[in-house]
């Protein structure tokens, strides 16, 4: 389901682009928390890179920092699963393309310090190298 929302918000063509990006970001921060089993978290890691992904054809798309910052903190969460590997190597790659997202936004310039501050601590908890790597990506 994650996969199919995201895959089919096109925000170059959408007349709604704003409200459907808050809508699929509340989708998946609102998920994220209560996803406990390992292919859910997975499967919303992979749908927020696409989501980003999509939302990088738009550079001037706007959404609200609250929002962002709760995706943030969001992915925090599941970077921090220390059950599967696999889960942190998709959290990761979220992280890595969520940064790079957020990077391109100047006027989300809180989060852009919040995660300044908190990934290095993410970083130094992480035991997997690929996953430290992915990181600092």
């Amino acid at each position: 389901m994650y996969a199919l929302v995201t895959a089919a918000y096109r925000p170059s063509i959408d007349p709604e682009t704003a409200v459907n990006a808050k809508w699929i970001i509340g989708l998946v921060t609102s998920e994220l928390p209560k996803a406990t089993v390992w292919s859910t978290r997975i499967a919303l890691c992979k749908s927020i890179q696409t989501f980003i992904g999509n939302c990088k054809s738009v550079p001037q798309l706007s959404v609200p920092e609250d929002l962002i910052s709760s995706l943030w903190a969001r992915l925090k969460i599941v970077a921090g699963d220390r059950g599967y590997e696999s889960v942190r190597t998709a959290a990761a790659k979220a992280i890595s393309d969520f940064i790079s997202w957020v990077d391109e936004h100047p006027e989300w310039n809180t989060t852009q310090s919040i995660i300044k501050l908190e990934l290095p601590s993410i970083i130094a908890e992480e035991t997997s190298g690929v996953i430290r790597a992915e990181l600092t990506r």
